[in-house]
């Protein structure tokens, strides 16, 4: 830091001195030259550089010696952090610091990049690059800078995910599999829900990370095939599934005519003998609210077609003061002769008391 001080000269009565120096730190305030005995007094700069350096003042003939420590090396890093988002980016960093103060700056995390300023001495810049932060959680990071800690932080990433496979096909008569999920970090939370009532998940929903979900299909009852989703992590699954067999073409499909469980092969509804799912003038099947089972009978030599169960297809035609528990029944017979008629017998469910019944023509209302 420098400072002040003097220096005795001795010297006979009459005897004339001087006092120089070359140095231009070194300066001689008082005492430059004299005769005899005398002061010379002088002050010393302070040394901004961190190395010890020496003078001298060359007084009456003689060298006095000057010798002055270095400065400390002391650093100041400007900005200390940086924030970025999950997108990365570039900035800088000022580094102040006495001359001939060297520093470094360098860093450990692979995802931060110092592109200039990695050394330096003085006054100086830190420049760096940020990558894309591929993880949906915040991360620090630091270079270090002259000795100090400059920290960054970065955005999360938003959480992605991926489901494998995307769709699955099943026959009609269902089944169970699974889907397997894939997200980008491990804190990413993802649920599921299926947009049909045969499609049930049964584990594995909601998650976070990397998951299986499974999931069950119910056996499909109709003439027709089905399409149906699930939504998985914000992404859709299909499921798609074959139509059940129509032996006898009648509309209703075999296992839907094998009984009210859908297991009886020989399932007989008006108890003629044979198995309802292959006679043609025979169907048996659910009401609309699947709560009774019912079987259609037409004469031999006639045949069904395009049978189903109905809700009310007219409700506002129909008597006021009626109640329908059975629902209502659409179907088609044919092989009845040009200005035939025909019986059809339905057979409910036993210890049913029927009141009365309503029909309807070939278009509700008429």
């Amino acid at each position: 830091s420098g400072g002040s001080d003097s220096v005795s000269v001795t010297a006979a009565g009459g005897c004339d001195w001087t006092a120089t120096t070359a140095d231009s730190w070194i300066d001689i305030t008082s005492g430059d030259t004299g005769s005899g005995n005398g002061t010379v007094n002088y002050t010393v700069d302070p040394n901004p550089n961190p190395s010890l350096r020496t003078g001298k003042i060359l007084i009456a003939g003689l060298n006095f010696t000057v010798i002055q420590d270095g400065t400390n090396c002391t650093y100041g890093v400007n900005p200390l952090s940086g924030h970025f988002p999950d997108t990365g980016g570039s900035d800088s960093a000022s580094v102040t610091a006495p001359d001939g103060c060297d520093w470094t700056a360098t860093t450990a995390d692979s995802w931060i990049h110092v592109t200039s300023g990695d050394s330096g001495s003085g006054d100086g810049t830190v420049d760096y690059t940020i990558d894309l932060n591929p993880n949906a959680s915040l991360r620090t990071g630091k270079i270090l800078i002259a000795g100090l800690n400059f920290t960054i932080t970065q955005d999360a990433a938003a959480c992605t995910y991926g489901i494998d496979p995307a769709s699955e096909h099943f026959g009609y008569a269902g089944g169970s599999d699974s889907v397997s999920i894939t997200a980008n970090a491990g804190n990413c939370y993802w649920a599921a829900t299926s947009n049909k009532g045969w499609i049930h998940i049964t584990s594995g929903s909601p998650d976070i990370g990397d998951g299986t979900l499974s999931y069950s299909v119910d056996p499909n009852i109709k003439v027709s095939s089905r399409t149906g989703t699930m939504t998985i992590a914000g992404h859709t699954f299909t499921v798609t599934q074959d139509e059940a067999p129509d032996f006898d073409n009648d509309g209703v499909s075999d296992p839907e005519e094998q009984g009210p469980n859908g297991n009886d092969p020989n399932y007989d509804g008006n108890g003629d003998g044979s198995a309802d799912w292959q006679q043609g003038n025979v169907v048996s099947m659910h009401t609309f609210d699947r709560k009774h089972y019912v079987t259609l009978e037409s004469p031999a030599g006639t045949t069904f077609q395009h049978c189903e169960p109905l809700d009310n297809p007219a409700p506002g035609s129909a008597p006021p003061d009626v109640d329908f528990p059975y629902g209502f029944f659409s179907f088609t017979v044919d092989g009845i002769g040009v200005g035939g008629a025909t019986t059809v017998v339905l057979h409910l469910p036993a210890g049913s008391q029927v009141h009365a019944y309503w029909k309807y023509g070939p278009t509700p209302g008429n």
